[in-house]
This record gives structure tokens, sequence and C-alpha cells, in this order.
């Protein structure tokens, strides 16, 4: 689906099948509602950092990054949400060599989604 060092123009969201993560000697099969690449979002000039490859059947929707920029630049609201999540990403305590593109997990996103919360009660 997709190799190491490639550019990323979607960020995709597997929903079934077969499909693994492969990033240097660890290989991780994806499960379902697994967000592929979505550091891409939120820090700029993301470039994948692993193989994606379908070992079967699989199905994932994907997300547009050019789109998604657009949605955010035109709906103030929008990219006012996606600017202040993107710097409480930046700014996380993980090194971003040791980022890769299975990165954000709910517990993860629950953790960003709670400071922004905090963020945008003191704004």
């Amino acid at each position: 689906i997709f190799t190491k060092g490639t550019k990323v123009n979607f960020v995709y969201i597997f929903n079934k099948g077969e499909a693994e993560y492969q990033r240097d000697d660890i290989v991780r099969p994806l499960e379902k509602d697994t967000w592929v690449s979505e550091y891409a979002l939120w820090l700029g000039g993301w470039k994948r950092r692993g193989d994606l490859c379908a070992t079967g059947y699989c199905e994932l929707n994907s997300l547009d990054l050019e789109e998604f920029k657009r949605v955010c630049s035109e709906k103030v609201d929008i990219g006012y949400i996606a600017c202040e999540f993107a710097e409480l990403v930046a700014n996380s305590k993980v090194h971003f060599s040791k980022l890769h593109d299975i990165g954000l997990d709910m517990d993860s996103r629950k953790r960003f989604s709670v400071g922004l919360s905090e963020a945008m009660m003191e704004a």
C-alpha cells in the first residue's frame, strides 16, 4: 500500500481484512479502526516511517491530506481546533524520531482532546 520514505497524500483508516505495518524488524498487524499516518495531519512534512502491506483482502478509508487542509483553511472554527490539536501533538513528550505511522491510539487522542478542551477554556 505504501513504502517507507514516501510522501503522505492520504491518511488511512483500516476497516477490515488483513494488513501489516512494518518498521525496522517490528511487524504489526492492523486492527479495525486503526489510523495510519495520522501524524501527517498534525506535523508538517511527514513521510512514511515504515511499510504498509495488504496480506490479504482489506478495506481502507482514505482522508485526502490536501482536502483536509482546504477545509481547515475555509472553516475557521474547524481550522482553529485543528491548529490547537496539532500544537498539542507537536508539543507532546515523544521524541520525533520515535514516532511511526501507527502512532496515535485512542488513549493518545483522548489525552490530546482533554488538553485541547483545557486550552479552549483558557482562551
